[in-house]
């Protein structure tokens, strides 16, 4: 059934049933935030896991009180639907022969999910952990004086540290170097009695190799037909000494068909039209993202991976989403009548990178450079009754921000605002900020309750949130009935790289974390003064190369980072409009 049609009958249901009310007040209804933060927050939506029937239910409610507010859609409803991808279909014909043995999908091995399409009879080599990081390993290379090219290399799940732990992200580090030393596939050894779940197994770009996980019961024939005795190979991991390659007398056939899963997702926007015959083609965004962890578990953001539960998010974000509703409300059925048009969004998939709001900007409903400003909502339910702090990121991305802001602060509201000039940071403002349009990002902060099961509505402070909403009732007045636009300007970096790993370099661009393609790497944001601009990289440029090493996506990239040097000039090959540039960075 299409999405339109469930629209349609759901909008009388979710106005009479899951709202609970036919007729709303003209004023701030804080019964009104409360049922929406209620449903929102509630078993039913499960999390709100971007691509799940939750998200999807969670996106149909609050198109519904779009309508119900009276806003305009910009197409045939309030959705804008995109693919995403969820996972991978790993197929019934994945195979895997050692010796001539036939081994069995998800119960002796598994393609991982960056593994390549292909088909590998090779010999086999074993070498340890592999190269890793040397904060993990005391600096050894396991790799080293290994000839793998053209074979399997067998490596240790896990690192020294952390024994046979399955971590994605670590596991195709080492396939990488792997593959860069010249070996054809790898396999990777398991010393837990288990598979990766499917929670640890996120979909991603191909490594470029087959990458093969083998439980304990293949890991213990392998290396006993290394010749390595496990006793010595435990005394060796605790003393943290490099192992030797050794060749394998085995040969291993595998064939990995993998394909990739993908869900259909929607932002949710609506607009309100400005009155003003000029003005109104210009446009305020008002947004908040919807989405949340889902179930949990690793990988998936949660502070508490081994719960599996359901994680509520009411802060995190049904009050920032409850709180766009209630403006679209307001400004719509109070008849305020702004000068400028307003467009409100309820954004999915922040959680997993900023997928909405970054799929917003490259595909908006009306032109970027008519967008006056972005006010995001996010976390804003927990304000504390004693030092009642509300922070306010991005004063510093247009000239006239800080006194819109002071302008807006006074007795009634009771808030103690602080202010941060940045305009970048870890919520939907940043995919704004990066295409040079001015953003307030509103909250009350993080507490120990987030990104856990124990985020639940009942621990919102609804009080506070009617506060925060009735200051941003005039933060937004006063921006739409400005007679000019907000003059933009840079403040802070436009972020650069993953903040969740440590780097010794940085290259100083905004990379697109959520490309999927083999193609490069495309270039979102070049941070002002920093080693990519001094070197001549641009945004819209695509990294294919850097040292002469390929660069096919967002996970290369990381790992060609990752081993270069301060002070290092390296190469650093683009795709300009279609044309190969070489570029000199110096870092």
């Amino acid at each position: 059934m299409k999405k339109q049609m469930l629209l349609v009958r759901f909008l009388p249901i979710t106005i009479l049933i899951l709202s609970g009310i036919t007729l709303y007040s003209q004023k701030t209804d804080q019964n009104r935030i409360r049922k929406d933060i209620i449903y929102l927050a509630s078993d039913k939506l499960a999390g709100r896991k971007a691509g799940s029937a939750g998200a999807d239910s969670a996106a149909l409610f609050i198109a519904s009180e779009f309508n119900h507010a009276g806003l305009k859609a910009f197409g045939k409803n309030y959705m804008q639907d995109f693919d995403m991808p969820v996972g991978i279909i790993k197929s019934e014909n994945n195979t895997l022969q050692i010796s001539g043995i036939n081994y069995k999908l998800n119960e002796d091995f598994t393609p991982l999910s960056f593994s390549s399409n292909d088909k590998l009879e090779a010999e086999v080599v074993f070498a340890g952990y592999g190269r890793i990081k040397a904060k993990d390993t005391l600096g050894i290379d396991d790799f080293k004086g290994a000839d793998l090219k053209g074979k399997w290399v067998m490596l240790l799940a896990g690192t020294s540290a952390k024994t046979g732990s399955y971590n994605q992200s670590l596991e195709r580090n080492k396939a990488l170097d792997a593959k860069d030393k010249g070996a054809a596939g790898v396999l990777i050894l398991s010393l837990e009695n288990r598979l990766p779940s499917e929670e640890e197994e996120r979909s991603g770009s191909s490594s470029g190799i087959p990458v093969i996980y083998l439980n304990l019961k293949l890991t213990t024939i392998l290396l006993k037909v290394a010749g390595v005795n496990p006793d010595s190979l435990n005394r060796q991991i605790k003393e943290g000494k490099k192992f030797n390659s050794i060749v394998v007398p085995v040969k291993v056939s595998a064939n990995v068909i993998l394909t990739e899963k993908m869900a259909k997702i929607s932002n949710v926007i609506g607009y309100l039209e400005g009155c003003d015959s000029i003005l109104k083609k210009q446009y305020l965004v008002i947004g908040a993202h919807y989405d949340h962890l889902g179930m949990g578990g690793p990988n998936s953001g949660s502070r508490t991976p081994d719960e599996i539960a359901v994680h509520y998010g009411a802060d995190d974000n049904a009050s920032g989403t409850s709180a766009v509703i209630e403006m679209a409300y307001l400004l719509k059925q109070n008849n305020i009548r702004p000068r400028r048009s307003i467009i409100f969004v309820a954004f999915t998939a922040e959680e997993l990178g900023l997928i909405g709001s970054k799929y917003f900007v490259k595909n908006p409903p009306v032109q970027l450079k008519n967008m006056d400003a972005f006010i995001n909502f996010d976390m804003i339910g927990r304000l504390n009754n004693k030092t009642n702090g509300l922070v306010i990121g991005g004063s510093g991305t247009s000239a006239e921000s800080e006194r819109i802001i002071n302008n807006c602060k006074g007795k009634k509201h009771k808030l103690n605002v602080k202010l941060n000039p940045d305009g970048f940071g870890p919520s939907d403002h940043a995919s704004f900020y990066i295409s040079n349009i001015p953003v307030f990002f509103l909250t009350t902060g993080a507490h120990d309750d987030y990104h856990t099961p124990r985020d639940v509505w009942s621990k919102i402070n609804f009080k506070g949130m009617m506060k925060i909403i009735d200051f941003s009732e005039g933060l937004i007045l006063n921006i739409v009935n400005r007679d000019s636009m907000l003059t933009y300007r840079e403040s802070g970096p436009k972020k650069e790289e993953n903040s969740q790993m440590s780097y010794k370099v940085t290259l100083g661009i905004l990379p697109d974390v959520t490309g999927t393609s083999n193609e490069g790497l495309r270039v979102d944001g070049v941070r002002k003064d920093g080693p990519a601009e001094r070197g001549g990289i641009k945004k819209g440029d695509v990294i294919i190369q850097m040292n002469g090493k390929p660069v096919k996506n967002i996970y290369e990239y990381m790992h060609r980072l990752n081993q270069l040097e301060p002070g290092q000039t390296v190469t650093v090959d683009v795709l300009r409009n279609g044309k190969k540039v070489i570029l000199l960075i110096q870092l």
